[in-house]
């Protein structure tokens, strides 16, 4: 997550239930998980997500990770 902020002010309740949900993610293990995140454009939804996960790589004790992103609205059609 190169393009992550320091930090986001003003978003800090929604920084925290996506760090809550990817931990939960990555303790739980398994095969995978998803997040889904709507909203209007340019309000800090994927740089939240960045410094989310910047702070995650960061944390001692939580098993190794990778990411995939996946942006719905470059997709042309749903089967892509």
């Amino acid at each position: 997550p190169h393009a992550a902020p320091e930090r986001m002010p003003c978003r800090e309740r929604e920084r925290a239930e996506v760090l809550s949900a990817l931990r939960g993610a990555l303790i739980e293990g398994g095969s995978g998980s998803s997040l889904y995140l709507s909203g209007t454009p340019g309000t800090g939804k994927t740089a939240t997500v960045h410094l989310a996960l910047r702070a995650l790589a960061a944390e001692p004790g939580l098993p190794a990770f990778r990411t995939i992103e996946i942006n719905g609205m470059k997709l042309s059609s749903p089967p892509q």
